[in-house]
Order: structure tokens, then C-alpha cells, then sequence
């Protein structure tokens, strides 16, 4: 809704210099121009009781100040739940529309007519605005703050409506914000659709309040809630670019009274300008520049303030490249599943994971609980994923932090690998996305059961890769993200079917790839009984073909007992080789580059090297992906 204009200066309430007496000299009387000791204490103390009384007068003037500057903040956060009323009252009149005409057929009433009315009647009256006004006009303590203030922070002038606006888009932020953790949208989803439906709200209000008819009210509002989620999109995509975050902001500021003077005047029977000059004109949309470039340089200065390290120009070749030279937190080479389990609970990507689970809902019990089983069975493929993200944005850290809303780096430029764990950990396993550990309620997360062994995977080695759940968080972020996923290559493992001869009684096993669901053939050679072995250079060359295209590629290897095992050969001084022996499970990895001998890949944080002989007769699969 329009803020009242009330620019009347009460002349009575300049108070600058009226309580300070000065006293008269009469030429009468010739003692009055030799005073006294007596005489001139008197003076004296005259003058100290008039600078005292100066003081108390800035004191309580710049106090009413104050007030008005709060009152004006009060009021633009109650217009901002106005708004979002007259929204919800229209909208719930529409929604019922369909069934109160049918009920008006049936019964030859008028109910449809009697809601509108009334749903007009109560959208077009301005309660806040209108008790606000009256508690400075009428009420004698309301009444006395406003007179007392400077005239440009009484109620109606251009630091009260500052005041007012700073207030409106507080609650629209924290509107944001909140609704972005009761449903796991993004702060720029959530934040659009609060705009919006705010925006709708008042505008419908103000226009049927202006006299407009039915559709054309509802056409304006739609309009202006439109043009409000736009610019929360818009002010969201520009964030981070320093000054000229903050210039576009203010050009879209200085834009917003044209726009919305351009739908009023649908209805107001006035043309743009006139539009315009009633909204305020020049000054009104220079105010309204200065307040959007004022809150864009405010938040521009925090994220500059809270992050010590300046995105560069670097432009790293491949994934090899960009891991070599960006480390985890702990050194790491890549993100490391256990990395929260690694470091001390007073360091900063610890404290970021515990604020973060808070905000989500989880209480500190259930926080910590969260940190200490993250790493279990399972959680390398949050690991190997958080490296395929990474590896898409290495030289777009800003447009990471825009769609995951927190920075790519630490503040000590190591990669924030333990806040993308914990956010991919809690949206997949939340149940509202299939999940089975989490459940959220009433602005609430809740640990359904403390078993570790109902988390989903992202990748199991023998089916291949989940590629809905990865779509449906990389959606939650934005949802123009896609994952395209294709395998290179896949070594066949048996689910064995047992048949039954009905006449012999003999038994057999049909073997089936679990990846693709054909029917195979054993891995041995019937004859000879030697293993059939893999096409290693075929593999190696659409690995390779994939890695120079800079995609993403994955390696997930298994070990059942008719499979041999393998060996991770450690590439960092101080880190042991690892043998898959005697696994009964699998590991994802995510694959960094290949030599003659045999595979890179970064896996528990660390850099090792998988032997091409190791693939000749094992279980594996190797995917290729992009997001885009």
C-alpha cells in the first residue's frame, strides 16, 4: 500500500531555540550596566541553566528522532503482513469462487457477489497506515514524538517513508530466509514468491481503494507482483560483484516508481508522468535508488568482510589442474568423506556446519550427532559428488555461491567441502526426497532413527549411479541445473537366478548384468577356465576423450568373491595403499586424470593410483557427467 504523504509544518513544533530566555537590558537604570558580584553569579547561573536546558532539548529532540526512524521500520514490517493478508484474503475468495457460483445457481442467492464485496471491502482498508497515522495525529503521546521530530522524519515525510521502506524489505528478506528453510527452497525461490504475493497484495489493495473495477485491480496486482519477483531474481543473479552488484541495483531502484507508475496508470485514468509526480517524482525515485544501493553496498561489504580470500581470474585447464592447486580444509586432496571427524570443533568450517544444521531445524544433540556418523557407509559417494560439483564451478565461484548460497572457498581459501557434505547429506536423506533418516515439521528437523544404514547412496557400485536424487538436489538449488550422465565403462557383475529342470531336477543359473538387466554370460572361459578380460585400452581411451572435454568422471569399484580385488596405490608421503581384499562392499571415487600405469583419482581426501591390471578382471563401473 501507498505511504500517506503528510508534508504540513506545524510551526509551533520548531522548538530550536523557544525555552531560552534572554534578558533585557533597560537604559534607565545605570546599575543594570555595572553588575554586581550578586548580579553577575545570577548571569552566570542564567547561562549555565540555559545550556542545560539546550542539552535537554537536543537530548529529546534527537530521541523522537529515533522514534520515528523506528516507527517508520515498525510500520513498513506490519504493511509488508498486510499485504501478504489482502493476498491470501483475494486469493482464498478466488479459489472458492467456482463453488459459490454453483451454489448461487442452486439456490438464487448471491454469495459469489456478497465475498467479493466483502473481500474488496477489507483489502482495500489500509489498517496499519491507519493506526499508525492515528497514534501521530490524535494520540497526544504519538502526536507530541512527531511534532518533536526534525519535519523530515514526521510521519508521511521522506526519512519516516526511508524508515518505512528499510522496514518492508527487512520482512521480505527474513521472510526469505525463513521460508527457505521450512521448505528446502532456495533463498532466491523463496524470496520471489514472498515478493511476489506481497506485491500482488498491495497492489490489488491500492487499486480497488483508487476505484478501479474488478480484473483491471487484479491485473495490476499480478503485474506488480510479477515485477517484484523479478527484481528478487534479478538483485539475487547480480549479488557478489562488488560495485557493480551495488550499480545495478541502484538502476534497478531508480526503476521500480516508473514501472509501478505504469501499472497504476491502468486504472487511475492518468497518464505515466502524472503517475509519477503523484508518487513522489524525482525525489521519490531518487529515494528509492539511494535505499536499494544502500542495502546492495550493506550486503556487498558483509560478504566482502566475511570472506578473506578475492575470487581471481584463474582459469584451471582441467580437474587434475584445479585439484593439484585448490585444496579441501584439511589439505585435502578433494573432499574427504571424514573430513568433519579430522578437524577440532572450535575451527570455522565446523562452527559454519553446526550453524547451518541449526538453521535447518536440528537441535545441538542431533547436530552433533549428524557430524560424527556422516562418514559411515555410504557417505563416499557425497564425497565423490561434492568433487564433481566443485570440478563444475572451478572457475565459477561466484555462480556457485549464487545457486548453493554459501561461498566455494573458506575464508582461508581452501574449498568449503565439509558445509557441501552436510547439504547434500540433508536433502537426500530427507524423507520429504525419499530419504529415511530426516523428517521436517513446524520449521523443525527431526532424526527419525539413528541408523546409519538406512542413508541413500548417490552411487552404488554394481546398479550405477542415482541420477534422480543428484537432479533433484542440483533442482533444489536451481532448477535450470541438469545432470547428464552416460557410463564408459561397466564390468559385469551376476545376480544368479536358480531354475529348476522339472524333469531332471538339475539346477541352473541365469546370470544378469544388474546395470543393464541383460542376461550374460559367466566371466570364465568354459573351456579353459580362464577369465575373460577386459577391453582395458577402449576404457582408457573414452576416459581419457572424457577428461578432455573437462566432464566429470567417476570410478566405483566393487569386490565379491568371484571378482578379484583391488590395489589403491597412495600417491602422498605418509598415506598407506589400500586393498579392496576381503571387501564385501564398494567405494565411488572421482577420477582426476590417468598415466600409462593406470588411474588418478581422489579418494578419502588423498590422491592414489589404480593400476590398469587391476580392471582387467574386477568389478567397476566408470560414468562421465556434466551439470549444467
Amino acid at each position: 500500500m501507498n505511504f500517506k504523504l503528510s508534508n504540513n509544518v506545524n510551526l509551533t513544533g520548531i522548538k530550536t531555540f523557544n525555552n531560552i530566555k534572554i534578558n533585557k537590558v533597560d537604559y534607565h537604570y545605570e546599575e543594570d550596566y555595572n553588575p554586581s558580584k550578586e548580579n553577575y553569579e545570577k548571569i552566570n547561573d542564567q547561562i549555565i541553566y540555559n545550556e542545560k536546558n539546550i542539552d535537554t532539548n537536543v537530548l529529546y529532540s534527537a530521541a523522537c528522532n529515533a522514534a520515528m526512524a523506528t516507527g517508520g521500520v515498525v510500520n513498513g514490517i506490519a504493511n509488508f503482513g498486510e499485504n501478504i493478508f489482502d493476498a491470501g484474503a483475494t486469493v482464498l475468495t478466488a479459489v472458492s469462487t467456482p463453488f459459490t457460483i454453483l451454489y448461487d445457481l442452486f439456490t438464487e442467492s448471491n454469495t459469489t457477489e456478497d465475498n467479493w464485496n466483502k473481500t474488496q471491502a477489507f483489502v482495500k482498508e489500509e489498517h496499519v497506515n491507519n493506526a499508525f497515522e492515528n497514534f501521530y495525529t490524535n494520540n497526544e503521546f504519538g502526536k507530541k514524538i512527531n511534532e518533536t521530530a526534525l519535519e523530515v522524519m514526521q510521519y508521511g515525510n521522506t526519512g519516516y517513508n526511508f524508515a518505512n521502506g528499510v522496514g518492508y524489505l527487512s520482512a521480505t528478506i527474513a521472510t526469505a530466509a525463513v521460508g527457505g528453510m521450512a521448505t528446502g527452497a532456495s533463498i532466491t525461490t523463496s524470496g520471489a514468491i514472498s515478493s511476489g504475493v506481497s506485491g500482488f497484495g498491495r497492489t490489488t489493495a491500492d487499486s480497488w481503494k483508487s476505484g478501479a473495477g474488478f480484473y483491471s485491480g487484479i491485473t495490476a496486482g499480478v503485474l506488480a507482483g510479477g515485477w517484484d519477483a523479478a527484481q528478487w531474481i534479478f538483485g539475487a543473479k547480480i549479488a557478489g560483484q562488488g560495485a557493480k552488484t551495488v550499480g545495478l541495483d541502484v538502476i534497478s531502484g531508480l526503476a521500480d516508481i516508473p514501472v509501478r507508475s505504469g501499472i497504476q496508470s491502468i486504472y487511475n485514468n492518468q497518464n505515466i508522468f502524472e503517475t509519477i509526480e503523484q508518487n513522489g517524482g524525482v525525489s521519490a525515485i531518487l529515494g528509492n535508488g539511494i535505499l536499494a544501493g544502500s542495502f546492495s553496498a550493506a550486503s556487498e561489504f558483509v560478504n566482502l568482510k566475511n570472506r578473506k580470500i578475492t575470487y581471481n581470474n584463474v582459469n584451471y585447464k582441467n580437474a587434475s589442474d584445479f585439484f593439484e592447486n585448490v585444496k579441501g580444509y584439511n589439505g585435502n586432496y578433494g573432499v574427504d568423506q571424514g573430513i568433519l571427524k579430522k578437524i577440532n570443533s572450535t575451527d570455522k568450517p565446523y562452527e559454519e556446519v553446526k550453524k547451518y544444521l541449526k538453521r535447518l531445524g536440528f537441535n545441538n544433540k542431533d547436530s552433533i550427532w549428524i557430524i560424527k556418523n556422516l562418514d559411515s557407509s555410504g557417505a563416499c559417494s557425497y564425497a565423490e559428488f561434492a568433487n564433481e560439483i566443485f570440478n563444475s564451478f572451478k572457475n565459477k565461484p561466484q555462480e556457485f555461491e549464487k545457486i548453493f548460497g554459501y561461498p566455494m572457498y573458506t575464508q582461508d581459501g581452501n574449498l568449503n567441502d565439509s558445509l557441501l557434505l552436510v547439504d547434500l547429506y540433508t536433502f537426500i536423506n530427507n524423507e520429504a526426497n525419499g530419504g529415511s533418516l530426516f523428517k521436517y515439521s513446524n520449521n523443525k528437523a527431526n532424526i527419525v532413527k539413528k541408523d546409519t544404514s538406512n542413508q541413500q547412496y548417490l552411487s552404488y557400485s554394481i546398479s550405477g549411479k542415482k541420477k534422480d536424487i543428484i537432479n533433484n538436489f542440483l533442482k533444489s538449488k536451481d532448477h535450470n541445473l541438469t545432470y547428464d550422465l552416460e557410463y564408459l565403462g561397466h564390468r559385469v557383475s551376476k545376480v544368479d537366478t536358480i531354475h529348476t529342470d522339472p524333469n531332471t531336477g538339475k539346477k541352473t543359473f541365469d546370470k544378469y548384468d544388474t546395470l543393464t538387466g541383460q542376461r550374460i554370460l559367466n566371466n570364465f572361459d568354459g573351456k579353459t577356465g580362464n577369465p575373460i578380460l577386459y577391453d582395458i585400452d577402449s576404457l582408457k581411451s573414452s576416459i581419457i576423450e572424457a577428461l578432455e572435454n573437462d566432464k566429470n568422471v567417476g570410478l566405483s569399484i566393487f569386490n565379491l568373491k568371484y571378482l578379484n580385488h583391488f590395489t589403491m596405490h597412495s600417491l602422498v608421503n605418509g598415506v598407506n595403499d589400500v586393498s579392496t581384499s576381503g571387501w564385501d562392499s564398494g567405494h565411488a571415487m572421482f577420477v582426476t586424470g590417468v598415466n600409462e600405469q593406470g588411474i588418478i583419482v581422489s579418494s578419502w581426501g588423498s590422491k592414489f593410483r589404480i593400476d590398469w591390471e587391476n580392471l582387467l578382471f574386477s568389478g567397476f563401473t566408470v560414468s562421465s557427467s556434466q551439470i549444467k
